[in-house]
Order: structure tokens, then sequence, then C-alpha cells
């Protein structure tokens, strides 16, 4: 399943544009295309972050490591991650302007799957294994708030802030049944009624409306994609499906995810394949800038996944590595 400027041609180029006619139209803002994932190197995952499209490493390869999610704010750019370290421990990681720490002091197992930052306030979504059992937990500033206790298995996917509220998607684990939850300001919600399986792996809130997007299990016994707007669900796909991420624009609701083995983009419901037919592909994150829509992911070219971000349902690989590699995070600025 799938889970240098040359200076004299700069002065004459600027020279021209001076003594052409203004025509009154502001000049075009260049925008910045931030991609978080990873690379594989010879040994182990390399966590990698594309600024349109030109890589940098996060970390050295000698440790497994990926990075999970971007977000800019005020000129300063947050990544996060994980890195498995030699005692066998996976350490969750922010990286803020490219400098690393821990998003956690705790020595237990953690994990990370979202960033977002609010009124200066950092907040990073994963999981911390507490006594054995995976924890649902949201760090403000480091400093951890467990969603779940350790009497119950939970994980915490995505977050999103809006005004003074803070929004957490993720699920819990009733006996053998994932069900599907949303946190405000720590409060719960079940959005599933634990008859099958189901799991919400992003939240996206605009004018006081919460969307959530994710998958339940159906007695077929695969998964299919869902929407939940309120709490109300609406299936995105009847074929094997998941919804990973989700932006609203305007009154557009974009989603993205991955039908049978397509990526897909649902655009106020309508599906779009944004992947070659015969590649396995999948999309991760969507994010919408005005007209264009970013989508990235992945998609196994040659019988390697590439890390792949779709502008307008146009591809660019982002990874020239043989190796395989996955885009888990889009953010334009």
């Amino acid at each position: 399943m799938k889970p240098i400027v040359l200076i004299g041609a700069f002065v004459i180029a600027s020279a021209m544009a001076c003594s052409k006619k203004d025509d009154g139209k502001p000049a075009p803002v260049e925008k910045n295309v931030y991609v978080a994932g990873y690379e594989y190197g010879n040994n182990f995952g390399v966590a990698k972050l594309w600024k349109n499209g030109v890589g940098t490493d996060l970390t050295d390869g000698k440790l497994n490591a990926k990075a999970i999610d971007v977000f800019f704010n005020n000129n300063d750019l947050y990544v996060v991650g994980s890195q498995l370290e030699p005692n066998n421990i996976n350490v969750a990681k922010l990286w803020k302007n490219g400098v690393v720490s821990n998003v956690s002091g705790s020595k237990n197992y953690t994990d990370v799957t979202s960033v977002f930052v609010n009124n200066n306030n950092v907040y990073v979504t994963g999981t911390e294994e507490i006594n054995g059992v995976t924890v649902a937990t949201v760090w403000k500033n480091g400093n951890a708030n467990n969603l779940t206790t350790t009497n119950i298995i939970g994980g915490a996917n995505d977050v999103f802030c809006s005004g003074n509220n803070e929004y957490v998607a993720g699920f819990i684990r009733k006996g053998n049944v994932s069900v599907a939850r949303i946190w405000k300001n720590g409060s719960s919600t079940d959005l599933s009624n634990g008859s099958f399986s189901a799991s919400v792996q992003a939240i996206f809130v605009r004018d006081n409306d919460v969307y959530a997007v994710g998958r339940e299990a159906t007695a077929s016994e695969f998964s299919i994609a869902k929407l939940w707007k309120n709490g109300v669900a609406t299936v995105l796909s009847k074929k094997e499906s998941a919804a990973m991420a989700i932006f609203v624009s305007d009154n557009t609701v974009y989603v993205t995810g991955f039908e049978g083995e397509a990526a897909m983009l649902w655009t106020n419901g309508v599906p779009t394949k944004l992947s070659k037919d015969g590649n396995d592909a999948f999309g991760y994150s969507v994010f919408v800038d005005g007209t264009d829509v970013y989508v990235t992911g992945y998609e196994n070219i040659a019988g390697t996944q590439k890390a792949v971000i779709w502008k307008n349902g146009v591809s660019t690989i982002l990874s020239n590595s043989p190796n395989s590699s996955r885009g888990l995070k889009v953010f334009v600025k």
C-alpha cells in the first residue's frame, strides 16, 4: 500500500529595462517554493530541503533521517523532521534557518508530522512513546502537551492555527480500530464512529469552517479518501485511495492524495490525475498561491521513486539522485 550574476550585464539590462515605457503595472513578485522531504544516500535517508528546485542536505547521511514539514513565517524558515540515533531512538528535530535543535528534551522515542507558527509560537505535532505507548503530542515552543494518555494509542498528524485556536488532526485506537479525531485547544471530536478504521491526515480552517481530510476503511477492506467539513463527511473516491493534505483558497477546496496507483488532486471534489499512466505515485501536500496550485509527492520513474512537484499539473523531478526520494510538504512564500 501506499504508504553569478555578471555586473556589466546587469547594468545593461537595467538600463534597457528603464528605457521601456512604464505600463503602470506592478512588477511580478518572485515566489520561493520550498519542499521538505528526504533522499536516500548510500545507506541512509538524508533529510532534504529543496528551494526552487535546488536541494540542500539537512543531515550528513550517517544516520537515517527525513524532513517532514516546512513553514515560513516572519522571514524565518522552519523545517521539522526526525533522525534515528545510534541508540536506535528516533529524535524529533527542528531546523530554524538551518540551525538544528531537538523538538523535545525528552529521551523517549519521538517523531514529528507537522509544524505551524502562529503569534511567534512554534507548534509541532507528532508522537512520543511513553511507557511503551505511542501518545499523540503537540509541542508548543518545545513544551509537550500530550493529547492522549498512556491508556490508549494515538497519533497527531497535522496542526493548524486560526486566531487563538489550535487545531490538531489525528487518530486514536479503540481496540483494533482507529478512530479519526480532531482536537480544538485540546478538546477532542471524533469524526468516525469506530465501525471501520479511519484517521485524519490534515486539517485546515477558513472562515470558521473546519476542513479535515484522511481515509477510512470500508467493508471491502480497502480504505477510501474522505473529506470532513465541520464534521460532515464527503467521500472523494470509491476506489482504494487516501486524502493526505488540504488547502482552501477563496471558495475552492483542494485535496491531494492517491487513488489506486495515481497521485491525485481533487478540486471541489472533482478528481484530476497528476501522474502518468502506469507510474506508481502519491501526493503528500498541496499549497495554493494565487492561481498556482502546487502539489508535492513522489512518482515512480523507471523503477525508482522520485521526489516530484507538480505546478498546475506539470511535474518537475526534484531529486537527481539515482536512489529513491520523496517530497513530503510544500510551502510557497
